[in-house]
């Protein structure tokens, strides 16, 4: 029987606690959306050490439990999950639940040390990350606040993004700046072992110095060769076709994991300097200007500084 046939049969061939060691120290990919999360998955997932699927959304989605955990347990005639379990209970409940959800991606690649998850939205939930996961590592992916709100709104306009982009550059925006933020928030809460800032700019291009800065602070080995290999691999053409760095599990087993068409972008082909509008710039750079500065981009030059944790 295949790896993939165990799979899903439910049987497991992993060992436990090699399963738990796995899945409980993940590595997570956030940022805001449209600011080459995906890519940069992709390009980790050209590690023989690591294994990863599609986003999962698994905070953000069970944020909405915790939160009424708390909101339910406050009122005056206090119930809901509270009047069950402790908080503490309910986050060990998540993390029993976050295993058993990555347990066919890990096992579809045994030989893989770390999973890398990638999920944007969890750049606004990294609180809730660390009471589930505290032995994670984050690495928060930046991309200048002007291109991330040019391919929102190139991204709104595809059937594939009408459901989730913003329609508007200062609604895009807005949503650059929570994700930033959220994510940055978390920081020092993390630690500079647990948290690693890296700017899309840097990995686009200089990405054979960049990545082993990573791969480092993943504590996965690496040498020139291996690195070369994995950046060639993520490449946009390679991104778009999914190719064989991911699968899907669940419902979606043995559907296309390609990215739909014009999901993955050549860097050159989205230039926010000649898709917005002079008053799309302006609006942008004065709602963001003071987190944009902060970490390291300049108004007429873009991406300027290292800017890195």
């Amino acid at each position: 029987m295949s790896v993939e046939e165990q799979s899903s049969a439910g049987e497991s061939h992993l060992p436990q606690g090699r399963l738990r060691l796995v899945a409980e120290a993940p590595l997570l990919i956030v940022g805001a959306p449209r600011s080459g999360t995906t890519w940069l998955q992709r390009t980790l997932l050209g590690h023989p050490g690591c294994c990863g699927g599609q986003e999962s959304h698994f905070f953000a989605s069970l944020a909405k439990v915790v939160d009424d955990f708390d909101r339910k347990a406050a009122m005056p005639r206090a119930h809901g999950l509270a009047a069950h379990v402790t908080r503490a209970r309910l986050h060990e409940l998540l993390r029993e639940f976050w295993v058993e959800v990555m347990r066919a991606t890990i096992e579809a690649r045994p030989e893989a040390t770390l999973l890398v998850e990638k999920t944007p939205d969890h750049a606004t939930h990294l609180a809730l990350v660390d009471a589930v996961l505290p032995e994670c590592r984050v690495v928060h992916l930046v991309r200048d606040s002007r291109a991330v709100v040019a391919s929102l709104l190139r991204a709104g306009r595809e059937p594939w993004g009408r459901p989730w982009a913003p329609r508007s550059a200062e609604a895009a925006a807005r949503r650059w700046l929570e994700c930033v933020e959220g994510a940055e928030s978390a920081a020092a809460r993390l630690g500079p072992q647990r948290f690693m800032r890296m700017h899309y700019e840097s990995l686009r291009h200089r990405g054979a110095e960049v990545l082993p800065e990573i791969l480092r602070f993943a504590d996965l080995p690496h040498d020139p060769q291996l690195v070369h290999a994995m950046i060639s691999g993520a490449s946009t053409d390679a991104v778009g076709r999914g190719g064989s760095s991911i699968a899907l599990h669940g419902d979606l087993e043995g559907r296309d994991a390609s990215e739909p068409p014009g999901f993955a972008r050549n860097s050159a082909a989205e230039d926010w300097r000649s898709t917005l509008g002079f008053r799309e710039k302006r609006r942008v750079w004065r709602l963001t200007a003071e987190v944009m500065q902060r970490l390291g981009y300049d108004r007429d030059s873009g991406f300027v500084g290292e800017g890195r944790h």
